[in-house]
C-alpha cells in the first residue's frame, strides 16, 4: 500500500500502525459478535444464536469524556481487550512507537 492510500487513524487511535490496531480495526464486527456471545448478552429469539446490546450515542459521548483507551494484545494466540486510563494507554503506545515521545 503506498503512503497516500494509508488509511487515517480512527478518532481516538493512539497507535494505528500497530499490527493489533490493523487487525482489530479490520475485524471489529467479529470481535463485537464475540464479546456479545461471551457477556451472554439478551437473545432474541430463545434458543437461537441472535444477540442483540444496546448502547446510546449518548453513551459513546459519555465514554469519550471518562478518558479511557481501549487495549487489544495478543498472549499465547489468545487476544485480550481491557480499559484503561487513555494517558496510560497513550504511554504504552509511545512505547511501542505508535505516537510521538
Amino acid at each position: 500500500m503506498k503512503k497516500s492510500e494509508a488509511e487515517e487513524p480512527l478518532d481516538g487511535e493512539v497507535n494505528p500502525n500497530h499490527p493489533m490496531t490493523k487487525f482489530a480495526r479490520s475485524q471489529w464486527h467479529k470481535i463485537a459478535a464475540l464479546l456479545m456471545q461471551k457477556m451472554e448478552a439478551s437473545h432474541k429469539i430463545p434458543g437461537m444464536p441472535d444477540y442483540e446490546v444496546e448502547i446510546t450515542i449518548g453513551e459513546i459521548e459519555r465514554l469519550d469524556k471518562r478518558n479511557l483507551a481501549v487495549v487489544i494484545h495478543e498472549r499465547g494466540e489468545r487476544l485480550f481487550i481491557g480499559l484503561m486510563p487513555l494517558a496510560e494507554g497513550e504511554r504504552l503506545a509511545r512505547e511501542q512507537g505508535g505516537m510521538p515521545a
